[in-house]
């Protein structure tokens, strides 16, 4: 399991944007927090970088969007930086941290 978390406004705590969307919750541009819930191993790794491409794809869309609304000129904006909360994880196996390893390489890589 997966959320991508926002800052409750008005407080420094972070909740899952489904369950407090907009406006009870702050996103910043350029920047996803997403936490994950569960164990990090062999068998779910490769679904959990999937899902924080998929929140990547999705935030870098929505800032585009918004972008394009705004009639905004300049450089295209992006997600530069993607904040993994692994408090909840209990368990990290080899696999697991070839996958953080992975992510990290190619966030760094795409910038």
């Amino acid at each position: 399991r997966t959320a991508v978390l926002g800052r409750l406004t008005g407080t420094s705590l972070y909740r899952n944007v489904k369950l407090y969307p907009a406006p009870a919750t702050e996103q910043y541009d350029g920047l996803v927090i997403v936490r994950i819930d569960s164990p990090l191993y062999f068998a779910n790794a490769q679904n959990i970088r999937d899902k924080v491409r998929k929140y990547k794809r999705v935030a870098t869309e929505e800032l585009q969007r918004r972008q394009h609304d705004a009639s905004h000129i300049g450089a295209e904006r992006v997600v530069e930086y993607i904040i993994l909360d692994l408090s909840a994880v209990s368990h990290i196996d080899t696999t697991g941290l070839h996958v953080l390893e992975d992510m990290y390489a190619t966030q760094k890589r795409e910038g």
